[in-house]
């Protein structure tokens, strides 16, 4: 996948193509209480995370694993609180703005072929605020559960704007031609102020990213309470609960069109010799999330939402134990594996998101979590942090059965 700083530097040399940030935005980008929690791939080093051999590389099977945001729960929120607010006026003023704008009043998206701005998808706190209440308020599971997955519904939505920014990127660094700034422009309904297709797209996306993931996303009744959502939005987004695969896919094929429909000297007919679906990023509509940037807009705390509510672990930087059970085990297996964990050991110091690596949440327990990072295509270990400390322990290794994996 081409990055958006290697698109960037093709598509800055076409006229029309980029746009300076209009007043909306910059009030948007230059709120006080802006904390990044993912910088994206350009601001770090691209490593080969993984610890595999080049024959065990697991990002080249034939079915791509879809890589996970791991999320720790910071500060203990204050549930009161969020019920009085969301029950008060700043949960009326969020509702008001939610049936205009739909999700988008809870999150936005700052495409990277605006100049002037810190690109990526923005997440306020209050925007988890009205999700836990008046979402996903009325199903059993806890707080922290009902933060990840509001979390999710809001960036998953958002990360789809992304896919368009990145199509209209590949089109323009192809046919030298402007293709996402009038785009925008032409396609926004004049009444509505914004292009009813996308987020009705947008929306199909958010619900598909629920079909799967970790079991702490298969939250009973998750569906049903996004469904109800979506039914109370405006035009566009309250049409994006596709039935079908084939409905939510013909539908961005569609929005493919319309974009490159904005070019004037394109020729139409040629895009039957296209796959449009293609032309998104690798992977769609399973989207890498670490592709973006992700900035959180710390305005919860009336709303009983701490400023650190959510980190996102991204490397393990102290040393990690070895517990005696880790290292029996260890010793017991084949040499590549041991070399693959004294590979591993290292390279996450820099970075646990690699789809080879599928570093993910395990299970919880009373004194921290427990975490499966996997070394080849049958050898997983288990990696302990533990919540008062910090400290990281090995616990386990083995093969897939062996771990519980099946």
């Amino acid at each position: 996948m081409k990055s958006v700083a290697e698109i960037l530097e093709v598509i800055k040399r076409i006229p029309g193509a980029l746009i300076e940030q209009d007043a909306e935005e910059a009030r948007r980008g230059s709120q006080p209480g802006i904390k990044t929690l993912w910088p994206g791939p350009e601001d770090k080093k691209h490593v080969d995370a993984s610890g595999l051999s080049p024959e065990e590389d697991l990002s080249e099977t034939a079915n791509p694993i879809q890589i996970e945001e791991i999320f720790e729960i910071g500060a203990k929120i204050d549930e009161d609180r969020l019920i009085d607010a969301m029950n008060g006026s700043e949960g009326e003023r969020i509702k008001q703005s939610v049936l205009v704008k739909g999700i988008d009043a809870l999150g936005w998206y700052a495409p990277f072929h605006v100049k002037g701005q810190q690109w990526g998808i923005y997440v306020p706190l209050s925007g988890i605020a009205y999700m836990i209440q008046n979402v996903f308020g009325g199903l059993p599971q806890d707080i922290e559960t009902k933060v990840l997955i509001s979390f999710r519904a809001i960036h998953q939505h958002e990360l789809f704007h992304f896919a368009v920014d990145y199509m209209a990127g590949q089109w323009e660094a192809v046919t030298g031609e402007p293709c996402y700034v009038s785009g925008k422009e032409k396609l926004r309904d004049k009444t509505l102020g914004y292009n009813v297709l996308e987020e009705e797209c947008a929306n199909g996306h958010m619900m598909r990213s629920f079909l799967g993931g970790r079991a702490i996303l298969k939250v009973a009744g998750r569906k049903s309470a996004l469904r109800k959502f979506i039914s109370m939005q405006p035009e566009g987004y309250r049409d994006g609960d596709h039935k079908s695969i084939s409905a939510f896919n013909s539908q961005c094929e569609k929005l493919v069109r319309n974009y490159l429909g904005t070019i004037s000297a394109f020729e139409a007919p040629y895009l039957s010799a296209f796959d449009l679906m293609r032309s998104y990023p690798p992977l769609f509509p399973n989207l890498d999330w670490q592709y973006v940037p992700i900035h959180i807009l710390n305005d919860g705390e009336r709303m009983g939402l701490p400023a650190d509510l959510l980190a996102l672990f991204s490397r393990i930087e102290q040393p990690i134990v070895e517990t005696e059970q880790f290292a029996r085990s260890l010793a017991a297996l084949p040499r590549n594996i041991r070399e693959n964990w004294d590979r591993t050991r290292s390279r996450v110091k820099l970075t646990l998101h690699s789809s080879g690596m599928y570093f993910k949440r395990w299970k919880r327990t009373s004194d921290g979590e427990i975490y499966s990072l996997r070394l080849s295509n049958s050898h997983r270990v288990h990696l302990k942090r533990y919540r008062d400390s910090g400290q990281w322990s090995a616990l386990n290794v083995g093969t897939h059965p062996q771990m519980g994996h099946g």
